[in-house]
C-alpha cells in the first residue's frame, strides 16, 4: 500500500535525527506495519527464516522499548486496523488472491518431494500476524495505548499527529507522507530507523518538504505520481504544481487524505461496548462495526454484512481449511441478528485455487439459544475430562483435532492415523502436505472458537437480553482459556517438547474410539478412498436433513452410537 516511487522521490527532502533533536517527541505507531517490520527482523535472525509468531511479537516489543529507552520519545498510540472502507475491497481481495496465488505455486513445485521449509513464502505463512501483535501487546506495558479502531490504522495515526505538535509516527505506508498535517510531522518508516550502535531515525519533515517544494499539499504530487507513474519526479512536481484542483477526479483522490476525525463515519458506543471492540482481531472488528449500528438501535440489518478469512497455509489443491468451525463462526455472526427475521452473511474464504464468497444464513433465536448451551455443555465436559492429564492449551489443540477428525469420518474422507494428528498437537512439523492441511484444519476451528469468543464479548457489552446474557456469560467464561494465536500449532511454532507424548496418543485413542474410527497406519487406498466419496453424497444429504452444521450434535451422536 502506499504511493509507488514517493519516498524515494522525497528522499533529499528527508534527514536524520539524532537523539538530542527528538527530545520531548512524542510517538505514534502504526500497528501493522510494526507487524510486518517485526516478522522481517526476527526473520533474519532466525536459522531457517520461518520464525515463529511469539518471536516476531517478542522483537516487535523489544523494538518499542529500545525505541523509549534510546531516545526520549513517549509513545502514546499504537493502533491496528479494525474496519477497511468499501473502496478498498478490491484491494484487498487482489492481496488475498496474490497471497493464494503464491501458495498454489509454492504447492505445484513441490507436488512430489513433499513439503519443504517454506521460506519462500514470506509473510504469506503469517496470516494472523497483527492481530497477534495486537494480542501480545494487550500483555505487556503498552496495553493501555494499544487500540483497534474503526477504520483505517493510518486514517487514525495521521489524525491523532494533527492534535498537537512533535508528533512522529513510525510506519512502512507512504500514503502518511500526504496527509494534509496543518503543523509539522516528522514520518519515518521503520527501515529508516536505527537502535543500535549510534542511535538515529531517518525522517520526512512534512511541512518542510512542502515549503521547499513550493507545494500547499502533497496530495496533488502524489496524484499527478499516480496518474503517471512513468514521469520523472520534476515532471510530477510541475503537474502537481499547474494541475486543476477543482477537477472531479481530484477532489476525489484528495479526501483519502483530508485528514478528517476518522470517528465520524462511526457509531460511538458506550464505554463498555468501546472497551471490548477495541481489543478485536481486525477481521471480526469489521464484522461487528457493520452489524452493531442496527443491533443496537433494533433497526434493519445491513443489506449483506461481509467477513474476510485469509487462507492459511495450507494445501491448496484440498478443500479449504475453513470447512472446519464454520458452525461456530456462523452461530457466532447470528448473535447480532438475534431478533431479526432470517438474513444472510457472506464470508470470502479460499475455495480451490481462488477466493470466492459464500452467503449463509444466520441462525434464528431458539436455534442459537439450543447451540449456545450445546456448546457450554460440550466444553465443559471437555475440559473437565482432560483438566488434570494435559496443559490446557493442549486440551484445545486436541478438541480441534477431534472437531476435524469428526468432520472427515462424517464425509467419508480418508482417516488418518494418530501419528499425524500427534505431531500437529506437539507442533512437530514433519515436512508432509497432510501435516501442513491437517494443521491449518485444527488452526481453523481454534480461530472459529475465538471468532464466537470475541463477539460473545462484544454481545455482553451492548445488550440487555437477560435470557441470552445469561448463557453466554459462562460459555464466555470458559472460551477464555483459548491459546492465544501466537500458541496456535503454525508454521515455525517451537515443538512442545515438554508435553507427554504417551499422554497425547493416549487421548487421541481416547477420540478414535468415541468416534468409531479404527486407527490405521497408513491413510485408505484410492480405490477405497473412491468408494467413500460415492458413499459420501449419500452420508452428506442425510446430515443436511438433520442438521447441516451443528458439530456438538453430530459429536454427541457418535458418542451415543
Amino acid at each position: 500500500m502506499g504511493i509507488r516511487g514517493l519516498a524515494i522521490s522525497l528522499e533529499p527532502y528527508a534527514a536524520r535525527y539524532k537523539i538530542e533533536e527528538l527530545d520531548g517527541h512524542t510517538a505514534i505507531i502504526d500497528g501493522p506495519s510494526l507487524a510486518y517490520h517485526a516478522y522481517h527482523l526476527a526473520g533474519k535472525k532466525c536459522p531457517l527464516g520461518i520464525p515463529s509468531y511469539r518471536h516476531i511479537n517478542q522483537e516487535a516489543i523489544r523494538w518499542l522499548r529500545s525505541l523509549q529507552e534510546n531516545f526520549s520519545i513517549k509513545i502514546s498510540h499504537i493502533f491496528f486496523d479494525g474496519a477497511l472502507p468499501v473502496s478498498k475491497k478490491e484491494e484487498r481481495l487482489l492481496r488475498l488472491k496474490k497471497g493464494l496465488e503464491q501458495m498454489s505455486t509454492f504447492r505445484a513445485i513441490n507436488n512430489r518431494a513433499g513439503c519443504p521449509i517454506p521460506q519462500k513464502l514470506g509473510s504469506v505463512n503469517y496470516p494472523f500476524l497483527a492481530p497477534s501483535l495486537l494480542e501480545a501487546l494487550r500483555g505487556s506495558e503498552f496495553d493501555n495505548i494499544t487500540r483497534t479502531v474503526p477504520g483505517e490504522a493510518d486514517d487514525w495515526c495521521a489524525h491523532c499527529a494533527s492534535l498537537g505538535t512533535g508528533r512522529i509516527i513510525f510506519t512502512s505506508d507512504t500514503d502518511l507522507i500526504c496527509f494534509e498535517y496543518t503543523h509539522e510531522v516528522l514520518i519515518a518508516f521503520f527501515r529508516g530507523v536505527t537502535l543500535e550502535g549510534d542511535p538515529s531515525i531517518h525522517a520526512y519533515p512534512t511541512a518542510d518538504i512542502r515549503n521547499r517544494l513550493k507545494l500547499k499539499s502533497l496530495v496533488p504530487l502524489a496524484y499527478a505520481m499516480i496518474h503517471n507513474p512513468y514521469a520523472t519526479f520534476a515532471e510530477s512536481l510541475l503537474t502537481a504544481r499547474t494541475c486543476n484542483i477543482e477537477f472531479t477526479e481530484y477532489l476525489d483522490f484528495k479526501a483519502r487524505y483530508a485528514n478528517n476525525d476518522p470517528n465520524l463515519p462511526y457509531v460511538l458506543w458506550s464505554r463498555e461496548v468501546d472497551r471490548v471492540v477495541r481489543t478485536l482481531d481486525a477481521r471480526i472488528a469489521e464484522f461487528v462495526h457493520q452489524m452493531l449500528p442496527s443491533f443496537i438501535a433494533g433497526t434493519t440489518l445491513p443489506d449483506l454484512p461481509e467477513i474476510f478469512l485469509p487462507p492459511l497455509f495450507e494445501d491448496p489443491n484440498e478443500a479449504s481449511a475453513w470447512s472446519h468451525g464454520r458452525n461456530n463462526r456462523i452461530l457466532a455472526y447470528s448473535l447480532f441478528a438475534l431478533n431479526q427475521k432470517s438474513s444472510l452473511v457472506c464470508e470470502t474464504t479460499r475455495r480451490g485455487h481462488s477466493m470466492k464468497s459464500i452467503q449463509y444464513e444466520f441462525y434464528p433465536r431458539g436455534k442459537i439459544i439450543d447451540e449456545l448451551r450445546d456448546t457450554t455443555s460440550y466444553l465443559q465436559a471437555w475440559l473437565e475430562r482432560y483438566k488434570d492429564r494435559l496443559a490446557i492449551e493442549q486440551s484445545w489443540r486436541l478438541l480441534a483435532v477431534r472437531f476435524v477428525q469428526n468432520d472427515l469420518q462424517t464425509l467419508y474422507r480418508p482417516v488418518y492415523n494418530a501419528s499425524a494428528f500427534t505431531h500437529i498437537v506437539h507442533s512437530q512439523f514433519d515436512s508432509t502436505w497432510k501435516y501442513v492441511q491437517l494443521s491449518a484444519c485444527v488452526q481453523a476451528v481454534l480461530y472459529s472458537f475465538r471468532t464466537l469468543h470475541q463477539c460473545i464479548s462484544v454481545y455482553l457489552g451492548a445488550s440487555n437480553d437477560l435470557e441470552v446474557c445469561g448463557v453466554l456469560q459462562e460459555l464466555n467464561n470458559l472460551l477464555s482459556s483459548l491459546p492465544l494465536l501466537a500458541d496456535f500449532p503454525s508454521v515455525g511454532a517451537k515443538p512442545r517438547s515438554s508435553w507427554n507424548h504417551a499422554r497425547t496418543r493416549s487421548c487421541l485413542r481416547d477420540i478414535y474410539a468415541d468416534l468409531g474410527i479404527k486407527e490405521q497406519e497408513h491413510p485408505q487406498s484410492k480405490k477405497k478412498r473412491a468408494k467413500g466419496k460415492q458413499a459420501s453424497k449419500g452420508k452428506e444429504g442425510e446430515l443436511l436433513k438433520r442438521d447441516p452444521n451443528n458439530s456438538f450434535v453430530l459429536l454427541r451422536q457418535d458418542e451415543d452410537t
